[in-house]
């Protein structure tokens, strides 16, 4: 638990900074969607070009061709990105809306693993949050793509900053709110 313990006292340095970012995205929401379609283009950009060069260490062995052929598309389509970010909104926002419902399945499980304690209904109304901002993105999708994405992942933001500083309030852990050790209720 002392682990647990670490991990949200992190959080204590991190909640303001995830609402502002929040804030700014819902005010901002095209702004929000375009940084966050060329933050991915670079990420794949990055990526590609590591697998291309993990691709020549390999170039004498078994695997050097899918592993090159990997990278270098990889690479196109960060590139193709950043090129033509208004084409890949579409895309990637309904990525996103598959990465909210994931998110939020997790959450859900995590509150679900956590209700023996009190309070475990913050993580899990972040779930729920999630999975209904991943199934309001496939409903307006692609229609909406331009701005939903921004003032999603800005609510999505809020929420998670939110949460880290109701946890960092409680500390993250019952052992101040509730008489009975974690490691008893948890087992």
């Amino acid at each position: 638990m002392d682990g647990v313990r670490e991990h949200w006292k992190g959080g204590s340095r991190t909640w303001h900074r995830l609402i502002l970012l929040g804030v700014a995205a819902i005010f901002f929401p095209f702004v929000a969607t375009l940084a966050t379609e060329l933050t991915i283009a670079w990420i794949l950009v990055f990526s590609g070009i590591g697998q291309g060069l993990h691709a020549f260490r390999l170039r004498h062995r078994v695997g050097f061709w899918p592993s090159l052929l990997s990278g270098l598309l990889t690479l196109a389509v960060g590139q193709l990105l950043i090129l033509f970010p208004m084409s890949g909104i579409p895309s990637i926002t309904f990525l996103i809306a598959i990465l909210f419902l994931a998110n939020g399945a997790f959450r859900i499980a995590q509150a679900l693993r956590l209700r023996p304690l009190e309070h475990w209904g913050l993580p899990l109304a972040g779930g729920v949050l999630s999975m209904l901002l991943g199934l309001l993105v496939i409903a307006q999708w692609p229609a909406a793509a331009i701005w939903l994405l921004g003032l999603l992942v800005g609510i999505d933001l809020m929420f998670s900053g939110w949460m880290l500083l109701w946890l960092s309030l409680t500390d993250g852990l019952p052992h101040r709110l509730w008489p009975m050790r974690c490691t008893e209720r948890l087992a």
